[in-house]
């Protein structure tokens, strides 16, 4: 069975770059921001986790934004999105191990909406208690 890529339209999450504040205020931020990807997951805006969570993934992400953003700051903007790829399932971890991109990503002007487009093609094979699985 030959892995399924996945491609994914997240909302902007919030810019993070040289933030500074509380750390219960971040913290709520992010919960609310997964609780959004969550919702969109629920109501199938976003693709279901595979049933076993991929090994190893190439990601090619596609920041679409009001203005261009210095490269740091576009691949920090990635960060929450990954860490919920992982929490829900779809990855294995976000270690370099696991997890890389295929290059920096790319920024596209849109004025009318920001949000990630991000693809996610599997590479490794996961094993379970199944048998081994193409992950």
């Amino acid at each position: 069975m030959k892995p399924e890529v996945l491609k994914f339209r997240f909302p902007m999450p919030p810019n993070r770059a040289n933030a500074r504040g509380h750390w219960r205020k971040h913290h709520r931020s992010q919960t609310a921001y997964y609780s959004q990807l969550d919702a969109l997951l629920m109501f199938r805006r976003l693709p279901k986790p595979p049933r076993t969570p991929y090994g190893e993934v190439r990601a090619t992400a596609t920041l679409h934004l009001y203005n261009l953003m210095d490269q740091g700051n576009a691949l920090n903007r990635l960060k929450w999105i990954e860490d919920w790829l992982v929490s829900r399932g779809y990855v294995v971890d976000d270690s370099p191990k696991h997890f890389t991109y295929t290059g920096l990503p790319t920024q596209v002007i849109n004025r009318r909406e920001q949000f990630v487009e991000l693809e996610l093609s599997p590479v490794g094979v996961v094993e379970d208690d199944r048998g081994p699985e193409a992950a």
